[in-house]
């Protein structure tokens, strides 16, 4: 007993100063990283459609991102994604950048560069790659209601920006981008612009993502924390040509739940669906059932 005894006490002197919940807790940590601090990410998108249980296409992406406290209450960032399965090639790249507006809140510009089309078995007989830039903006909150719960909306780190898209089958794959709709987007308005917009439905023009997120986070304990989300998002087609405009509507649905077992270590999971109620501006039902967009992550994340 003396033995076991003095191996816990060791055991709590040797990680104490890694378990102080002040540090720990996702819920008290600062909206924006400390100057000085560094905050390194790893993360796997994983697609699943299946509209009218017919067309069932499975993908994922693999990303990496830095982010870096500037000064107090500014953080900078820069991410690169890849898809990887079915098919591999490059993907997006983009920066990111976080300015508190106090305590609660902060402002959140993005831009970036990346390349949708197929990739894979067959890529070059199902059609060319196309370039495309887009940017965004979103006020991330988060405002603590008890010291176990918190309301939140969006989020600050380059890798956060959105849910990178990459679906097929047999060997072929359709990298699409990043997905800012849905409650996984953190800008509460995103631009995407060039050739091939929205995944190669037009030659040329604009989309726009407009997303209205909210959510509860939960925190029972300073090493586990759980998030349920939802909100309302918009895609907005806006082709060059006189093929008109359209927009699509969704109520989201997500899960989050994070892990950290010490001090410089989040590890987490999320699951979403993009919930489509409906389309207006279109000539045709596009077939999509509430549940027919799922979406998954799983990522650690390291603070230096």
């Amino acid at each position: 007993m003396r033995l076991f005894g003095s191996l816990v006490l060791g055991a709590a002197v040797l990680f104490g100063g890694a378990v102080r919940a002040d540090e720990l807790a996702v819920i008290d940590r600062p909206i924006t990283l400390p100057a000085g601090a560094v905050e390194a990410m790893i993360r796997s998108d994983i697609s699943n459609w299946d509209f009218d249980n017919t067309d069932a296409l499975t993908g994922a992406t693999l990303g990496a991102s830095v982010d870096f406290g500037i000064t107090s209450g500014v953080q900078l960032g820069l991410a690169v994604v890849a898809p990887i399965a079915p098919g591999a090639g490059f993907g997006s790249i983009y920066a990111s950048a976080a300015f508190a507006l106090g305590r609660a809140a902060a402002l959140r510009l993005d831009a970036g560069y990346e390349r949708f089309g197929f990739n894979g078995t067959g890529a070059d007989q199902a059609g060319a790659n196309s370039n495309t830039v887009f940017g965004g903006v979103g006020v991330p909150i988060k405002v603590p209601i008890t010291s176990t719960l918190a309301f939140v909306s969006g989020s600050t780190g380059a890798m956060n920006f959105a849910h990178f898209t990459n679906v097929g089958s047999n060997g072929t794959g359709l990298y699409l981008g990043a997905n800012t709709i849905g409650s996984e987007g953190a800008d509460l308005i995103s631009v995407e612009s060039g050739n091939g917009v929205n995944g190669g439905n037009d030659n040329s023009g604009v989309a726009i993502s407009v997303n209205l997120p909210v959510g509860l986070m939960f925190q029972p304990d300073p090493h586990f924390a759980i998030t349920l989300r939802t909100g309302y998002s918009a895609a907005i087609s806006l082709p060059s040509d006189s093929s008109g405009n359209e927009a699509y509507h969704f109520i989201p649905v997500g899960l989050d739940v994070v892990v950290s077992p010490v001090k410089l270590l989040d590890i987490g999971a999320s699951f979403a669906l993009a919930g489509y109620v409906g389309n207006t501006g279109g000539s045709a039902d596009p077939g999509i059932n509430y549940a027919d967009i799922r979406a998954f992550s799983v990522w650690a994340r390291a603070r230096f």
